[in-house]
């Protein structure tokens, strides 16, 4: 019987510590919505190009101001500096998700870009922090 109770609490605690990748949308959109529209605003981009990433994951945009708004995201959230330098803490904080092993894969998948043009580089770590945060959560892309 203590077996049951104790097998039955465990898996109440992994059910509520376990996150949708709706619940990490929602939590990247409540991170970003104070610096989201300045962001866009100064680049000259519309909004809904970001939701479009959100629902979609489609990162195929060729828009470079697009890919600077999502720079100044990374930039504004301390997530990377104005040169390109990743904050693994702010990195993993920032996910969206309290899933340390996603936030762990997140860093080490996707902090080693190097592409000079910054917004280049910031818009492969969004792509691949996206994919990386939808893989761990769902099993697949």
């Amino acid at each position: 019987m203590l077996l049951t109770v104790l097998c039955l609490m465990l898996l109440a605690t992994t059910a509520t510590s376990q996150d949708s990748f709706g619940d990490v949308i929602a939590n990247i959109r409540h991170t970003i919505k104070d610096i989201k529209s300045n962001c866009f605003q100064t680049e000259g981009v519309d909004e809904n190009e970001l939701e479009r990433i959100l629902m979609l994951g489609k990162y195929d945009s060729t828009n470079h101001d697009l890919k600077c708004a999502v720079k100044c995201l990374y930039v504004n959230t301390e997530i990377m500096s104005s040169t390109g330098e990743i904050n693994e803490a702010n990195m993993k904080t920032k996910t969206g998700t309290s899933n340390v092993d996603i936030q762990d894969a997140v860093v080490a998948n996707c902090k080693g870009f190097t592409d000079s043009d910054l917004c280049e580089r910031t818009y492969k770590i969004s792509n691949c922090t996206y994919h990386t945060i939808k893989s761990g959560l769902t099993g697949r892309e």
